[in-house]
């Protein structure tokens, strides 16, 4: 499954090791490969964001497994 970030982006979950609040207030999402990521929305918010993403695929009649 899939987090969608600002804009365009999104990080797939499976490459994410940890989602947490930065000193700005917004989120750092620690990557497998040891990249991270900024968002300024806060950690709360793209659980909300997945979330939607979520029911969004639902409604579109697209079939998904969180556990993979």
């Amino acid at each position: 499954m899939f987090i969608p970030l600002e804009g365009e982006k999104i990080v797939c979950m499976e490459n994410i090791v940890m989602i947490y609040r930065g000193d700005c207030g917004g989120s750092v999402v620690l990557k497998r490969n040891g990249a991270a990521l900024s968002s300024s929305f806060s950690p709360v918010t793209l659980k909300r964001r997945y979330l939607a993403f979520c029911r969004k695929l639902e409604t579109n009649g697209r079939s998904f497994s969180v556990n993979g």
